[in-house]
């Protein structure tokens, strides 16, 4: 049987994601990877272990249609990447991230049988309908990363067939260098040598609150530097800078606003002290970025909501405040480095555990059994 994967992106842990599934699955399956945007690095991991590739190419038919131009690339790349499946006979078809192909998906009347990866739980109410919609057939079968989307889904359609996966670890980095020689290799301010550092990572999207954590900066009391790495997004360097300027904070900050390539992100967590993810309330998914702190044993800051509690009751590696609450977040902030050492210790000891929950080969084993 030939098992297609689909993802138009590979940035991030999209990349990371999509590569440890299909080269697991690839021992047991004939497989096709069916996207879009990929570097040339990317492609020669790809054909180097074998992997059959199908790439959508770029289209310029919408530009007479600006405001609708995302909505019909969309729907035209999962209709291209259907076709492909069923010209090469793919058994099952593996939408890698769903989110953005509920609407397509739906007006499919010719579907094969389906595996739909949901990283969250849609906020788009008209996304939310059609879901509802769907009559149960053994053609489709929705996997998630957390127990709040199966539940969700499960409240809003009971016919739809929900398997819930851990978000799995990244193969660990080996680190041959000291701290001080990573942040010289990373080209990173030679201030941050000496100096206790919390770290955000991630784009400077809406949801991710960046904005939030800069505010919550003023209530700081600890010596502390912050270091925000991650592509610039909804929030741009001079919009950080001025609301810093603004607030006169004590906190030292230090910005890499760029894509950072997946080799390279862990070796961000690996010089911090502390990790913060000052999601805002609707933030619903499963976050990588908790997994890579969970992984290389980093304490963490955390909000309220969603499975962010149950961690710290099962871990105890960090320290949880109230969402979009500054003033709570600098609190947390504040109690995790002036007890530090204790909390290192802790998350030390969850990571041996969260390793060996999370590894990428049982996932994937896990995922398997779902195409089985």
């Amino acid at each position: 049987m030939k098992i297609a994967f689909f993802d138009v992106t590979n940035t991030g842990h999209h990349w990371f994601y999509n590569l440890n599934l299909i080269l697991y699955t690839k021992e047991k399956y004939d497989v096709v990877y069916i996207t879009k945007n990929i570097t040339e690095d990317q492609l020669r991991i790809l054909k180097e272990n074998n992997i059959e590739i199908d790439l959508i190419k770029e289209s310029n038919n919408y530009k007479f249609l600006p405001k609708l131009m995302k909505q019909l690339t969309t729907c035209k790349d999962y209709y291209f990447a259907k076709s492909v499946a069923k010209k090469k006979g793919v058994g099952i078809f593996v939408n890698l991230y769903f989110d953005q192909y509920i609407l397509p998906y739906y007006f499919d009347f010719k579907k094969i049988k389906t595996i739909n990866i949901l990283h969250w739980y849609p906020h788009n109410k008209l996304k939310i309908k059609f879901l509802s919609l769907l009559k149960k057939d053994n053609k489709h079968h929705f996997l998630v990363h957390t127990n709040e989307t199966k539940k969700n889904l499960e409240l809003i359609n009971k016919e739809l067939n929900v398997t819930k996966l851990d978000y799995p670890i990244k193969e660990k980095i080996s680190i041959k260098c000291n701290r001080n020689q990573m942040i010289n290799a990373l080209k990173l301010p030679i201030e941050l040598v000496d100096a206790r550092t919390l770290l955000y990572f991630g784009g400077t999207r809406h949801d991710k609150g960046v904005d939030i954590l800069i505010e919550s900066l003023k209530f700081v009391n600890s010596n502390i530097s912050l270091l925000i790495v991650g592509k610039e997004e909804t929030f741009t360097r001079n919009f950080i800078q001025s609301k810093i300027s603004e607030l006169k904070v004590d906190v030292k900050v230090y910005m890499v606003l760029k894509y950072i390539p997946e080799g390279d992100v862990l070796k961000y967590f690996y010089i911090a002290d502390a990790i913060v993810l000052p999601y805002r309330k609707y933030f619903n998914g499963e976050s990588g970025i908790l997994t890579d702190a969970m992984q290389l044993g980093k304490p963490v800051v955390l909000p309220d909501i969603i499975h962010f509690p149950l961690i710290k009751e099962k871990y105890r590696n960090c320290e949880i405040f109230q969402a979009e609450n500054p003033l709570k977040l600098a609190a947390a902030i504040d109690e995790v480095f002036l007890n530090l050492k204790e909390y290192s210790i802790k998350a030390n000891k969850a990571s041996i555990t969260f390793r060996r929950e999370r590894n990428p080969k049982s996932f994937a084993e896990n995922f398997i059994n779902v195409l089985k």
